[in-house]
């Protein structure tokens, strides 16, 4: 009878060792990513036919395996008071110098405080234009795991924007090869999307960043993010 009951007794203890690991490893393998942080958009490529950045990202991967970041619905803006509809203005008033106007009554002519050469006050007006949507990184963005130390670890990944400013809303193409001349704020705003070694859910990260591009400098960085995590 003890012979038969310490072997219960052991292969119990077996069994409950092999459940307990195994729930251990399912619950090593399938928590999210936290205190995600975007760190910098740097190293952009701006061309007319071609968009290029490099997103750098700070998480800490509770798990023992690492994940990968391969996925994303990103929108990417610029922001510009130097846009196509601004200078419609200039090209209509070109336009219309060549045509000759009957010469106006003397008795009507009134005094204005502005030229009228001069363009509307709201030429100045800050623009946003889409330039187009990202679905996936170029390179992903990857995170080792670090279920003891807990330590937060940054990855680069690489944004690729072909043909920027022609998407099916509309063709902003033009107005993106006039951007581009002059100082502009890039906006990426969108998700990251990511899955889980032994998980078949789709993990969420929100995203809005910020950035100030001046056309001939090297030194291009963050310059306001807002971030959110789902």
């Amino acid at each position: 009878f003890l012979n038969r009951f310490a072997g219960c007794l052991i292969l119990s203890i077996m069994i409950l060792l092999v459940i307990s690991g195994a729930i251990g490893f399912l619950f090593a393998t399938t928590q999210p990513l936290t205190q995600v942080e975007v760190l910098a958009l740097e190293h952009v490529v701006a061309t007319e036919q071609e968009l290029i950045l490099d997103m750098e990202v700070q998480a800490q991967n509770p798990n023992i395996v690492a994940v990968n970041v391969e996925l994303a619905n990103i929108d990417i803006f610029a922001k510009s008071k130097h846009s196509e509809d601004d200078f419609g203005w200039w090209d209509q008033q070109q336009l219309s110098s060549h045509v000759e106007e009957p010469r106006p009554n003397i008795s009507q002519v009134h005094t204005l405080d502005d030229s009228p050469e001069d363009p509307p006050d709201d030429l100045d007006e800050t623009r946003t234009t889409l330039l187009g949507r990202v679905y996936f990184f170029d390179s992903p963005l990857i995170f080792e795991g670090s279920p003891f130390k807990h330590e937060r670890l940054s990855s680069t990944g690489q944004l690729r924007l072909a043909k920027p400013g022609n998407t099916t809303e509309a063709d902003n193409s033009e107005r993106w090869q006039r951007i581009l001349k002059y100082e502009y704020e890039l906006i990426v705003k969108g998700t990251l999307r990511y899955q889980l070694p032994m998980s078949a859910r789709t993990r969420n990260v929100s995203i809005d960043a910020r950035l100030k591009v001046i056309p001939g400098s090297d030194d291009k960085k963050l310059g306001l993010m807002d971030l959110h995590v789902d």
